[in-house]
């Protein structure tokens, strides 16, 4: 009984990131389109051009401090979208 439950409910966000987890809950009043739209999203082409530009000057040279911030955050942002991808289509298997 407990795993007919279980399957009748979305995936879990309580072990998503704090910060995330609001996003996730609305995520699952999206439509399907809504959530393949998600899940099909990509980093935009400037972000992963500037990341693959400061990651390769970091190969050769140390990144200025502000460098190094931006380098962070944009890791930040892929990561993030990569967890918005998964659960995007966490959430498409689910339905």
């Amino acid at each position: 009984m407990s795993q007919s439950v279980l399957s009748n409910l979305p995936p879990a966000t309580d072990t998503a990131p704090v910060e995330l987890q609001p996003e996730f809950l609305m995520m699952q009043t999206l439509s399907i389109e809504g959530l393949k739209a998600i899940a099909q999203a990509q980093v935009e082409r400037g972000q992963h051009d500037r990341h693959v530009a400061l990651l390769r000057k970091n190969e050769d040279d140390p990144l200025l401090p502000e460098e190094r911030q931006e380098l962070t955050a944009l890791r930040e942002a892929a990561d993030q979208l990569m967890l918005r991808k998964a659960y995007a289509g966490s959430l498409l298997r689910w339905r």
